[in-house]
């Protein structure tokens, strides 16, 4: 048994494609949904699945928000690898920065400063302890959209 995220996103196809042109594969869809919602089901290089939903979300659903989801953390075999596949796929990099630094022994992506996602799995970064959330070590520079 497991949960799947589904994350909000601007346009189904595109980020359907996204996830092929970067080595994930496609479960199902997209798929249209009544009215005007679009969602496919796929999986990242190391077989992790989601959902991504193009349409239109409940207005009092806000990650964080009273029985909303509060955080999402990935265990994978590769953390510093997933990073920038959830980075581009979901389009965190368009039109805006998303940050990917090592914090507390685990990869953290950030879009717009707020974080987003933790990664967890591979090895720590070259030179790198233990990096606090007030001294993060970068690991690359801001993402840029597809």
């Amino acid at each position: 048994m497991a949960w799947t995220p589904y994350f909000a996103i601007d346009d189904a196809d595109a980020a359907v494609a996204r996830v092929r042109e970067r080595g994930g594969t496609v479960g199902v869809g997209p798929v249209s949904f009544p009215p005007g919602c679009r969602a496919a089901l796929v999986a990242d290089r190391e077989g992790a699945t989601f959902g991504v939903w193009d349409g239109g979300v409940l207005a009092q659903w806000s990650v964080g928000a009273k029985q909303s989801a509060a955080w999402l953390e990935l265990h994978t075999a590769d953390a510093f690898d997933a990073a920038p596949f959830y980075g581009e796929v979901l389009g965190w990099g368009e039109g805006y920065s998303c940050d990917i630094s090592y914090e507390e022994d685990q990869v953290v992506l950030r879009r717009r400063g707020q974080a987003v996602a933790g990664l967890n799995g591979g090895q720590r970064p070259r030179g790198g302890g233990r990096a606090g959330a007030a001294a993060a070590t970068p690991l690359a520079g801001p993402l840029q959209g597809p």
